[in-house]
């Protein structure tokens, strides 16, 4: 067989096989475009930081600390499904498990236990993403995706599920699919965010590669009210870490494929317009910012935007809300960016998916992902948007690797990862 006569056969065969890909994939790819990248400071700062409680924490995706009490005590929930505590002053005494979140249903079979931690049962060990005590002190609320909204008694360690469905604009009650993060404002309300309606966590990558703004911020008046959480908002991307001002005013939303920060006006709880039309024309986006009650508060950050945190007074405990700190569990790159050059070609993502949900590979792409440990801190302005004011880094990921929170505490930042230890870095280091 002649070159010609092989490349009349192989052209349309390789065609027909991209075009079932393309149709079956489990995405409808979005197109974006990001803004090209600021400049990337060549400090290696984070480089310093010092590991706590080594190899035993996996995965602490968030952590907060409560200080309303002596002693201090710092939460998290780790990959493995449990919740933790331990007293950030004095981590050289250990720490405590507290519960494990798939036990509000049934707590995992014995045999599995041991794997437990690993992706593909993250819906059978359960995995806490995100926790926050109540105004009292005596309940910590629980992001879980799998499970839903959950309340954890500290008096009596008694856990139930609070929410696991929420009511949109029109009243329709709809179950939750991926929680994500939560906060509780001084004034006691709950603030939630769901990155995603159509996949689970564990398919996470394959929301990011869709890019679709399926995200919502849901808004309960108490922890304990009766019925679910009520939308605030949608048309948020991959909606991650939230924060709530001091006046329960506005909210900050992280859009982490987006690299970017949006302020929602609480006040204002109406739908968003189309984001096609938002895309398309900067009139759309002004009236969606006047209409919907939400603006970006800081764009074009310099890594992925994940959990939020307020910062700390100079007592080193009582919140400041003129200071923001980003975790970014991924640096962007440039000049060239894949992520970027994916952005305009949501069939070559479509044909991708395809082959990666199929095969279960999806989440290898995680380690692609820059192991470069990202930090960055905000300054709120006096018009309501932020300033970037300083980006902590360490560049190869060795001490301080894939952040995905940061907790300010007196003198030390407390960071925690998706895959890596819980680090420390002194302030004195800034």
């Amino acid at each position: 067989m002649t070159s010609a006569e092989l490349a009349s056969v192989a052209i349309p065969a390789v065609a027909a096989v991209m075009m079932m890909l393309y149709i079956r994939s489990p995405i409808e790819a979005a197109e974006w475009s990001l803004p090209p990248l600021r400049g990337m400071p060549t400090d290696n700062r984070l480089s310093e930081s010092q590991a706590l409680f080594e190899g035993k924490f996996p995965g602490a995706e968030h952590i907060h600390v409560d200080c309303a009490k002596t002693p201090c005590t710092a939460y998290t929930g780790l990959a493995d499904g449990n919740v933790v505590r331990w007293n950030p002053d004095e981590a050289e005494k250990g720490f405590e498990v507290l519960v494990r979140t798939a036990c509000v249903d049934e707590c995992p079979p014995q045999h599995l236990v041991p794997q437990c931690g690993a992706l593909p049962l993250e819906h059978i060990c359960g995995r806490p993403l995100a926790v926050h005590l109540t105004p009292d002190s005596k309940t910590l609320l629980i992001v879980d995706p799998y499970k839903g909204l959950l309340a954890l008694k500290l008096a009596d360690m008694k856990l139930s599920r609070v929410a696991s469905t929420y009511e949109d604009t029109e009243g329709n009650v709809l179950p939750v699919n991926f929680l994500n993060s939560v906060t509780v404002s001084k004034r006691g309300a709950v603030y939630l965010t769901q990155s995603s309606i159509k996949f689970e966590r564990r398919h996470s990558m394959i929301e990011l590669m869709e890019g679709q703004a399926s995200g919502s911020l849901l808004e309960m008046k108490s922890w304990n009210q009766k019925g679910p959480p009520k939308l605030v908002t949608r048309n948020i991307t991959f909606a991650n870490g939230v924060l709530v001002d001091e006046t329960q005013s506005f909210a900050l939303v992280a859009e982490t494929s987006r690299s970017r920060i949006k302020r929602v006006d609480l006040k204002t709880h109406a739908i968003t317009v189309n984001p096609y039309l938002l895309s398309q024309n900067a009139l759309f986006a002004a009236v969606n910012s006047l209409w919907c009650g939400w603006q970006t508060f800081v764009d074009d950050l310099q890594g992925s935007p994940d959990n939020l945190a307020w910062g700390v007074g100079k007592d080193g405990m009582t919140r400041d809300y003129s200071t923001v700190w980003v975790a970014c569990p991924a640096k962007r790159t440039g000049p060239f960016a894949f992520a970027n050059f994916l952005g305009d070609k949501p069939a070559m993502r479509q044909i991708f998916a395809t082959i990666l949900y199929s095969t279960g590979t999806a989440d290898w792409f995680h380690m692609l992902l820059p192991k470069t440990g990202v930090v960055i801190r905000l300054k709120v302005g006096s018009d309501g948007t932020g300033s970037v004011e300083d980006v902590l880094l360490d560049y190869k990921g060795k001490a301080a690797t894939q952040i995905s929170s940061v907790a300010p505490h007196r003198d030390t930042l407390l960071m925690g990862a998706h895959t890596a230890d819980v680090t420390k870095l002194m302030v004195s280091k800034l």
